[in-house]
């Protein structure tokens, strides 16, 4: 997958939706936003400063809206890659809000286009960045920004830029001014949830990592197994008896975050917390911030723990305005010690003092301690979880709605129940949940008096999952994943049918990690080792050159990072590497992949060097340093971004195949099945197979990663209030996972990864969503695990026959079908729905049905094919 990043400091991105009652903007300070002039005219100019070839053209076929939109397209790089649409002369003031959105669709998994507002005349100053990843359907993004002090007014324009020979569609571009405070009534009292943890830690998400540069990354990676992120009780606590704490090792950090609250911009914040660290002088980080990564603005304070007791921190803010109209709170620690925060308040109606103010009900669901990692539970398996409440002192109870939803959405059951209050106002109530039917679900609880279609103070996500094969059972399985390598992770991803692990990330084996100084080798094979103890087959990486031999210019090497690394300089070392790392690892690991999307920012090769040969190069002499050992070694070579690219086929006409024993590639469609890739996936698989391998036989032919991502994904928790932007959505992911899996494997495809399934129990950052194809962001599988486990249990051990696309009316029908002893299991699923006796070449009277998640599924004339794929087990006929 691309890693990107862009350096904003003042700027924040949020896409998707504005707050309830937006701010009336002055109108759009664009000319021609939705393209619907005959040409392209001033104000917008295409600018091909490096000489491509290139084209600008007004496409009438699927504009986002109106008659037309502007295509924009790179068709071949002669020096530079750079092209770039341009609105001259944009008519900017310092200090004022400005939002910008536009609609774009194009390839994707290819390199982001940038937006930038910038000078518009050298030096080229640039006040605004960001990068947009490209989809397939049409996806809206939304940017709100301060124009800065340093701006010029008569030279500054706005730009949309490609980075890479590619193309992408634009339409609807506006530029907005917003009043310099939101007009609105103050909201009253604190707004984070749950400020004082006295019903658990909802609500409340953190993300653990490394400091002192990636080589550390393994190492912290395993001090960060024993965070304890989570609340207990404490004696002497600010408010009430519970806490939350964590730890923080040497050379680690948290970053622990609130879920977004509302706010109004332009209106004076007060923040306080109490806070308390084991070690005197700790220096901690507290941000006020709103927008996502890696577009995100935080007003920040800095205190220091002046010594080992609880202490009063507060400060006044006063936030920019956010798309979403939604804020977060973070505290951020990269000191040692043991950490214990409490009574924090946001507030903008008031200003906070060292006595907290329990003003509202907080709700909160804790997991009893017998409830396995993830909610991940067995049909009939008993379901309980203690929901907890803390409501203002006096109230005496109060009456609880829950509601019951499945993987769609689908309300199953409904019911109230009192939930009585002690006299400090905390109440809990333990509630049994059914587990008699395969799939997701999702319990909200509101108070009674808070509509159905308002976002519940409290929710739980629990899986009934099939029970699969032991992994030992299953090691040549077609299933396999991308995920931490912590007892925690490795729980989930066993029960979620994960057999295969490729360890891109964890960055465990790539050379920056391995040889953090020049002939200075660390390996740490602790999490391969578990992983393997347990039973997962491991796909060990060989990239990523450190910086001191890297092959290019040492200003631009310097620069280099583990996911944008320069090819080796010295043919010795990398052999030197392969060798010892190979060997430091052979009791876990016997497959290795030879680089991560070579054909993108992953190997970077200098400018007049051919990268496909550079990468041959790196396959031979990976093959001949691995040619003498005396233990089992699999080469897996290709790994590239898109099939689409001529490198694939350049370096295997230039022997890259003759040195390795499979072909891999990445495949990413959030919206659509593999089958429906443009230009046809199967022809591409099938000319990857015509070039031997080094033991002159056909390669298999592996998906090492993708399926579905969710570049700024949702969460299935309405209580965790996250903006997006994403068409897809959390039960979209369950679906287009599924399609993915089932499509590869009936092409004839060997292995699948799914990518993005890394969990924590403290969750993730709430700014930071992407990769959350399956893991939601308190750190608990969504739907798409459920689905994902029903597949596995399904398919796994059943042999490809093939795929079929049909045309059913206006729908398009998919069928892939398998064999498993006498059985006969069809895959369907369709573009639009359709009636299950409208498809005339599929047998299903005499069929047992399932749904995608493994249900019994009673089958009629008029069950409906949708997106969601059902699965129909037939006898094969005898043979004659």
């Amino acid at each position: 997958m691309r890693c990107s990043s862009s350096i904003l400091c003042w700027i924040v991105l949020s896409v998707g939706y504005l707050w309830a009652a937006d701010p009336q903007p002055r109108d759009n300070i664009l000319e021609n936003g939705g393209f619907e002039s005959p040409v392209l005219s001033d104000p917008w100019i295409g600018n091909n400063w490096a000489g491509n070839e290139v084209s600008f053209r007004l496409d009438p076929v699927l504009p986002h809206s109106g008659s037309q939109a502007l295509h924009v397209r790179l068709e071949k790089v002669i020096k530079i890659a750079d092209l770039q649409l341009q609105y001259k002369n944009l008519p900017v003031r310092v200090g004022e809000y400005l939002r910008l959105s536009f609609w774009l669709r194009g390839p994707a998994n290819t390199k982001p286009v940038t937006v930038e507002l910038r000078k518009q005349n050298a030096p080229y100053t640039s006040y605004f960045r960001a990068e947009v990843a490209l989809t397939e359907e049409w996806s809206e993004s939304r940017f709100v920004l301060t124009v800065p002090q340093s701006v010029d007014t008569k030279d500054t324009c706005l730009l949309f830029s490609l980075k890479e020979q590619n193309a992408f569609w634009i339409d609807d571009v506006s530029l907005v001014n917003l009043p310099e405070r939101d007009s609105r009534p103050l909201l009253a009292g604190s707004q984070v949830p749950n400020g004082s943890f006295e019903v658990g830690r909802d609500h409340w998400f953190a993300t653990f990592r490394e400091t002192g540069g990636i080589a550390n990354v393994t190492a912290a990676a395993e001090k960060n197994i024993h965070h304890g992120f989570g609340t207990q009780m404490v004696k002497g606590a600010p408010h009430g008896k519970s806490v939350l704490s964590f730890n923080v090792f040497a050379d680690c950090r948290a970053n622990v975050t609130s879920a977004f609250f509302p706010l109004r911009y332009g209106a004076s914040t007060s923040v306080s917390f109490w806070l308390k660290t084991t070690t005197p002088g700790t220096g901690f980080r507290v941000n006020l911030g709103h927008g996502k990564f890696p577009n995100q603005i935080a007003i920040s304070r800095d205190f220091v723990a002046v010594n080992s007791n609880w202490n009063f921190y507060s400060f006044q803010a006063t936030p920019t305005p956010a798309t979403s109209g939604t804020y977060y709170l973070e505290f951020a620690a990269d000191q040692p010690g043991s950490y214990q925060i409490d009574a924090i308040e946001v507030s903008q109606n008031r200003e906070p003092g060292p006595q907290f103010l329990q003003e509202s009900l907080d709700l909160g669901w804790n997991a009893s301690e017998s409830a396995p990692a993830g909610n991940l539970f067995v049909k009939g398996e008993s379901v309980k979880f203690r929901v907890s409440a803390q409501a203002p002192p006096g109230k005496t109870d109060f009456t609880a709605r829950f509601r019951l939803v499945d993987y769609r959405d689908v309300l199953l059951k409904e019911w109230e129940e009192k939930i009585s209050l002690k006299e400090n106002g905390f109440g809990s109530q333990e509630v049994s949940l059914p587990s008699e039917r395969f799939g997701c679900f999702k319990v909200e609880v509101r108070p009674s008096s808070l509509a159905s279609d308002q976002a519940p103070l409290a929710e739980v996500i629990y899986s009934i999952l099939p029970t699969l094969k032991p992994l030992r059972e299953s090691s040549d399985s077609f299933f396999g994943g991308h995920v931490n390598l912590s007892p925690y992770n490795l729980v989930i991803a066993e029960k979620l049918g994960f057999r295969w692990l490729r360890l891109h990330p964890p960055l465990t084996t790539k050379w920056v990690v391995v040889e953090p100084e020049k002939g200075k080798f660390v390996f740490d094979t602790r999490g391969p080792e578990r992983a393997h103890e347990q039973g997962f087959q491991l796909l060990g990486t060989l990239d990523t050159t450190p910086r001191f031999y890297a092959l290019g210019d040492p200003k631009e090497t310097a620069k280099q990072t583990w996911f944008n690394s320069f090819a080796p300089s010295d043919r010795k070392a990398w052999q030197r590497y392969v060798l010892e790392t190979t060997k430091a690892f052979s009791a876990f690991i016997v497959n290795w992949e030879i680089w991560n999307e070579p054909d993108g920012g992953f190997l970077r090769v200098p400018e007049g060097i051919s990268k496909e040969k550079v990468y041959v190069d790196i396959q031979t002499q990976t093959r001949e340093a691995l040619d003498g050992v005396d233990r089992k070694v699999f080469l897996v070579g290709n790994a590239v971004a898109s099939l689409d690219r001529s490198f694939t086929i350049t370096q295997l006409e230039l022997g890259g195949g003759k040195q390795v024993d499979a072909l891999s590639f990445h495949l990413y469609n959030e919206t659509k099945s593999p089958e429906a890739k443009i230009p046809a996936l199967q022809p591409q698989l099938a000319k990857m197979k015509t070039f031997p391998n080094r033991s002159g036989t056909t390669p298999e032919i592996w998906h090492t990663e993708g399926g579905v991502w969710l570049s700024d994904g949702r969460s299935w928790l309405r209580s965790a209030n996250i903006p997006t932007g994403t068409l897809a959505t959390i039960q979209d992911a369950a679906t287009a996972l599924v399609r993915t899996a089932v499509a590869l494997k009936a092409m004839g495809v060997h292995r699948h990864f799914q990518y993005g399934s890394f969990a924590d129990p403290a969750g993730r950052i709430v700014y930071r969503d992407e990769c959350s194809g399956v893991i939601d962001v308190n750190g608990i599988p969504h739907p798409a695990g459920a689905a994902h486990a029903a597949a596995v249990f399904m398919l796994e051990g059943t042999q490809p026959i093939g795929l079929e696309v049909l045309e059913v009316g206006a729908a398009r029908v998919t069928m892939a079908t398998f064999s498993k002893g006498n059985e006969l299991l069809t895959v369907v699923w369709s573009t639009q729905n359709v009636r299950l006796g409208a498809i005339e070449s599929l047998d299903w009277e005499s069929a047992a049905g399932c749904d995608i998640m493994a249900n019994d599924l009673k089958l009629t004339t008029d069950t409906l094919i949708s997106s969601d794929p059902i699965y129909l087990k037939n006898n094969l006929p005898a043979e004659p």
